[in-house]
């Protein structure tokens, strides 16, 4: 996939100016938790303490850092957002005109559902790989975060980062071994039919007298339906990978929760934690357990997307069809 995106980029052009844009996106939510996680600390001390002053500052700290924080993240995405434009422009324009000036017999081995799947469907598939949600901007950003708040929770108390990993290592090989590893099979097969699919609604539509002419009603409905509860059946097969996902998501997240809400009892029960501390290891937890489900779902995004980056490379020519 990195070598055919690569190959895109070559094409296309602007790689530097997509890498710089990754690289200012990615400290925004490691940065976020830590403000998060560093204000509830301060403050439920400053409670405990009874010191209403520090409390102000910290709330006043707090949300000069959030504003900050945001006006950061919304300048990013307006010039992430004007770098996609162009680059979708471009890549469109360039897959046109290569189908238009395709030779005719590398033209007519396949039908024109598929030319059209291939300029709109895997064209808009390899455009989510750069700006869609759950993709390779999210995918770079869960990898930092996770980074940080790890090292941050190991910090404060390497029991609890051990007891995260407890759950968080089982979520991630749950989700490839029945997840992961299965979506690109499927969405191929997806795209296959929905090819089909377009093939016979084109049919219809444009070769209505002769179908009419051979009384072919019937056969060309009966292919239409049948392709279309075939496209059906695929997504709903993706569908219900995905819904696993959302079954192992409470199942690991909150019986880790109660787990280390446990310890941090005893600990704090002993005066080896605060509760201030404890609320900052949670928000460290929440993140590094959002961060493996941001890059998760990235990563089954990402699949998906390949498939029709691939099948695009065949059109303008980045490799030899089959």
């Amino acid at each position: 996939m990195i070598r055919s995106l690569s190959r895109v980029f070559k094409q296309v052009g602007k790689f530097p100016t997509y890498i710089r844009l990754l690289l200012l996106r990615c400290p925004f939510d490691a940065a976020l938790t830590t403000a998060n996680a560093c204000f509830l600390q301060h403050s439920f001390e400053a409670i405990s303490q009874g010191c209403e002053v520090e409390l102000r500052y910290g709330c006043m700290y707090f949300a000069i850092a959030s504003l900050l924080l945001f006006l950061y993240n919304g300048s990013i995405w307006c010039l992430y957002a004007r770098f996609v434009t162009n680059f979708t422009g471009k890549l469109r324009k360039m897959v046109f005109f290569s189908i238009v000036h395709m030779p005719f017999k590398k033209f007519d081995e396949k039908t024109s559902g598929e030319w059209m799947t291939r300029l709109n469907s895997d064209a808009q598939m390899t455009i989510n790989l750069l700006n869609a949600p759950f993709n390779i901007p999210h995918a770079v950003v869960s990898v930092v975060n996770i980074s940080v708040s790890s090292l941050l929770l190991l910090r404060i108390k390497s029991t609890l980062m051990v007891v995260t990993l407890l759950f968080v290592i089982p979520h991630v090989v749950v989700n490839r071994k029945l997840v992961y590893t299965k979506v690109t099979t499927l969405m191929e097969q997806s795209q296959e039919y929905t090819e089909r699919n377009l093939t016979c609604f084109s049919t219809l539509i444009t070769c209505a007298d002769i179908v009419s002419l051979y009384d072919a009603e019937d056969f060309v409905m009966k292919a239409y339906e049948q392709s279309s509860l075939e496209m059906v059946r695929a997504n709903m097969r993706i569908h219900r990978r995905k819904a696993i996902n959302s079954l192992v998501i409470p199942l690991f997240g909150m019986s880790g929760y109660i787990v280390i809400l446990l310890l941090g009892l005893i600990m704090i029960r002993r005066s080896l934690l605060t509760f201030g501390t404890l609320t900052a290891a949670l928000q460290y937890r929440g993140a590094i357990l959002m961060g493996t489900m941001l890059f998760i779902n990235s990563m089954t995004e990402i699949r998906m997307n390949a498939v029709g980056l691939r099948r695009m490379e065949e059109t303008y020519g980045g490799r030899e069809g089959n």
